[in-house]
């Protein structure tokens, strides 16, 4: 779900980006990688406050990625 993810948002798909995102973190909710994504889509569409909110559980859930915490 991860990798059609990432082909969706490539294509422009935002829409279909966030649903496999979020079908990716049904089958595995501690993949802070999904999260971070979430966040960019999110700051793409001008939320951020949503952006901040999935950083902020990325960031739980890999504390010591530096990238992660830069963001």
């Amino acid at each position: 779900e991860y990798a059609m993810a990432m082909l969706q948002r490539a294509r422009g798909d935002r829409p279909a980006a966030r649903a496999a995102l979020e079908r990716a973190l049904v089958e595995n909710a501690a993949f802070y990688p999904a999260r971070m994504q979430l966040a960019e889509l999110a700051l793409a569409e001008r939320r951020p406050a949503d952006a901040v909110a999935e950083l902020r559980q990325a960031a739980e859930l890999a504390p010591a990625d530096g990238y992660l915490l830069f963001r």
